[in-house]
């Protein structure tokens, strides 16, 4: 988020501030410097006052001039007295010449600069120190994000992972909030389906609430709940990393880098590691349930069931009898080395190498599936689930194998599968078959629309839910999400309604040259309140002052239908409130002041920190997005019909397909898993004009990025680029992107070629949600 700066200089420096306000523009900071902003006529200490009151910092350049500047001294005076009164360190000095500075300027940070000696470098050195100590001054968003949410923070709205309850079942099943019905039938029903979502949507945890041995503890309360199984496993490439191979398949049915009798060698192999995760798992679940009390087995039964698995899966006695399901758990570990040491050895070292003598298919899980119902009474109406996470992780070869299962394992066996939205669908199969969606499995998208009334509403109520747990296990007092999250009862933008109605009819005289007449004054108040909230955007670009966000609807609409957002805009504002005052046992809400810094803070650090958290292609996909935030946010200031329009429609996609694009397919498709992109059910999102016409694809930028990007986080029409001009915007050559840009720049804003008709029924045909 970029901070305000003010300079005050002294007339004869007036070069010197333009040039420093200029480098400071560069490095991403609002200067405000009076050569640029005072025009003839204006009341200059009302200027004064407010460009002081908006700035976070205030550079004063004092020389030899500075004792007779009258206005410089106001407006040093100025800032000063609004120094000691917010506490905060805000006025820096950079002394011009050897001038003595006053007393009262002496405590204050300062930096040399000589005039007299025209030196690029004692200027770079300057700015970069100018630009350090606003920096280290004002504290980054990712540092307030990560101490707002530290595990041992005590902050009751911090990140929790599903790793944290690996050994506390008891906590998840209190932590945990179910989804919507329809979503979470079609996780209890046996039809298998893919959970789909970006990091941060739950995924993890909805497989985990359906582990055995977390399932069962509400079912002992609930037993006449849906009877299921669950066992769960965090898929990984396994032994196959040490293949060195790339295991794609090319279009003339070739391997790469692997030839085919190593192909199938390896697809063997990596079929039984597969296996053998699954059956070490559910081994695992029973025995960990066993020792739980959850379910009934003496020491007889469990070692006659572990001894029938080990003749399954087994040929010969080289493990011997085996008494326990302990004992199994360790003979399937030897296993697990057997393979690895087959393929390190096989295909990096190229040495001969016995094959491990296994059976391991899925033949042979549904056989243990039915000696756990034959040996275990109690399981025997239990429906077993195969809980399968971060499918992302595996090679293409690998997902066919999970894709033979999810086709071929039911009624025996249902398949639930995590993977990260964005992620390229397989849907071949080792058996020539393809994995089709509806007939073989369905999807549960995580990712609610906030923009259909119903999927808010139930987004909502999830929130609630979750809120409501987190809470519980304090001592704070809480009553629900609206007095948590107290909208503001007060216009807090800090402009006046006069000033909106004047930018209303501004915008009315930009999209017809007349003012509507009386008789159509209905329609003139529907068109402003069409347009009301670019025009306070437009009135807050002019003033440079953040907009506002606060209340249970606004923020939940700005987590874009993500859970992680919402709760990391509550940690903040959690964190900002504690700081501030004491907590205690009292009815806990968090002012709406906080939630708005908050908001501001956590769509910050949702920017900045995509160039650590995705290698390789983060800092493109960060610069992309400024592109198109500059982009839209002149849209927004300038466009006279369609200011808010952050819904990206690429109008050729057919182009993405192809070889020249493979860096842009790559960048979009990175995004769309990060959660910097979202997209409607499906891919293309619209319907043709005419049959002839490709279907154009839509990317909408996330809501949680708008404020960053300075934009309306209402996606209220559709911004429609070329394939070619975003291609551009992901060029490492720097001439190149910013040609790209004015390109875009120019289209988005001369895009008026709507007649007025086209203008009234979209006033009356918007279904989107607004804030």
């Amino acid at each position: 988020m970029p901070l305000t700066v003010f300079i005050s200089h002294a007339g004869p420096d007036a070069a010197i501030a333009k040039r420093i306000a200029d480098s400071l523009r560069m490095s991403d900071h609002d200067v405000i410097v009076d050569t640029d902003s005072l025009n003839l006529g204006d009341d200059v200490i009302s200027f004064i006052n407010d460009s002081i009151e908006r700035s976070q910092f205030v550079i004063i350049l004092f020389s030899k001039h500075s004792q007779s500047a009258k206005w410089q001294r106001e407006e040093a005076t100025i800032a000063i007295h609004q120094e000691i009164e917010s506490s905060k360190n805000k006025c820096m000095v950079i002394r011009l010449d050897s001038s003595p500075i006053p007393p009262i300027f002496r405590p204050k940070i300062y930096a040399k600069y000589s005039l007299e000696v025209d030196d690029d470098q004692q200027y770079e050195t300057l700015i970069n120190k100018l630009c350090q100590a606003i920096r280290k001054d004002h504290a980054k968003a990712s540092l307030v994000v990560s101490s707002a949410l530290a595990p041992g923070s005590g902050n009751p709205f911090r990140h929790i992972r599903a790793e944290h309850f690996e050994n506390d079942s008891d906590s998840l099943v209190q932590a945990f909030a179910p989804l919507d019905r329809l979503k979470m039938g079609t996780l209890y029903g046996m039809q298998p389906c893919f959970l789909e979502g970006p990091r941060g949507t739950g995924k993890s945890m909805l497989l985990l609430s359906i582990r055995a041995r977390n399932f069962l503890q509400n079912f002992q309360e609930h037993p006449s709940s849906n009877r299921i199984f669950g066992f769960y496993v965090k898929l990984t490439p396994g032994a196959l990393c040490n293949s060195g191979a790339d295991l794609e398949i090319l279009e003339d049915d070739t391997f790469v880098d692997v030839s085919r009798n190593d192909y199938h060698a390896l697809l063997e192999i990596a079929n039984q590691e597969i296996v053998l995760a699954l059956c070490e798992s559910l081994i695992t679940e029973i025995d960990s349930c066993v020792q739980r009390n959850l379910i009934p087995m003496d020491f007889d039964t469990q070692r006659n069931f572990s001894d029938s698995i080990s003749h399954i899966l087994f040929e010969d006695d080289k493990y011997g009898s085996t008494n326990s399901l302990t004992d199994l758990r360790d003979n399937l570990s030897q296993i697990h080395r057997q393979i690895a040491t087959f393929i390190r050895r096989r295909f990096t070292y190229k040495q001969e190498a016995d094959v491990p003598v296994v059976t391991f298919d899925l033949n042979a899980l549904i056989e243990i599936i039915a000696l756990a119902k034959r040996h275990i009474t109690f399981l025997r109406d239990f429906m077993f689930v195969a809980l399968l996470d971060e499918y992302e992780n595996l090679r293409p070869l690998q997902r066919r194998i999970i894709n033979t299962i999810i086709k071929l394992a039911p009624p025996n066996l249902s398949v639930k599968v995590a993977k990260k939205i964005g992620i390229s669908d397989v849907s071949g199969t080792t058996i020539g078959q393809e994995l089709q969606e509806t007939h073989d499995y369905r999807r549960i998208d995580l990712v609610y629309d906030v923009t259909d009334k119903n999927h808010f509403a139930q987004y909502r109520i999830l929130l609630s839910s979750i809120v409501d747990k987190q809470i519980r296990v304090t001592a704070i007092e809480y009553k629900n999400m609206d007095s948590l999250l107290p909208a503001s009862k007060e216009f807090c933008d800090g402009i006046s309604e006069e000033q909106i109605c004047t930018e209303l009819k501004k915008m009315e005289m930009e999209r017809r040259p007349r003012i509507l007449s009386a008789e159509n004054g209905s329609t003139q108040q529907c068109q402003f309140n069409h347009y009301r909230e670019a025009a306070i955007y437009r009135v807050l670009a002019r003033t440079r002052t953040n907009k506002h966000f606060s209340g249970f609807k606004k923020v939940s609409m700005l987590s874009s239908g993500i859970i992680r957002y919402f709760q990391e805009i509550l940690g903040v504002a959690y964190y900002l409130t504690t700081s501030t005052t004491q907590v205690s046992t009292r009815e806990l809400y968090l002012p709406p002041e906080h939630q708005t810094e908050a908001v501001h803070r956590v769509s910050e650090n949702a920017l900045t920190t995509l160039s650590k958290n995705v290698e390789t292609y983060g800092e493109i996909l960060k610069y992309l997005l400024l592109d198109l935030g500059q982009c839209l946010r002149q849209k927004l200031l300038k466009h006279p019909s369609e200011p808010e329009a952050a819904r990206i429609t690429i109008i050729d996609p057919e182009l993405l397909g192809t070889d020249d694009y493979q860096l842009l397919r790559t960048v979009l498709n990175i995004g769309v898993r990060e959660a910097v992109f979202q997209t409607r059910d499906g891919r293309p999102a619209f319907r043709p004009r005419h049959g002839s016409d490709p279907q154009e694809v839509e990317f909408n930028i996330c809501r949680i990025l708008a404020p960053v990007l300075q934009i309306s986080p209402r996606l209220r029409w559709r911004t429609r680029i070329k394939s070619k001009t975003l291609n551009g915007l992901v060029a490492t050559d720097l001439d190149q992107r910013k040609t790209f840009l004015q390109e875009l720049v120019a289209v988005a804003l001369n895009n008026k070629t709507r007649n007025e008709d086209s203008i009234q029924k979209e006033l009356f045909d918007s279904h989107e949600t607004l804030i």
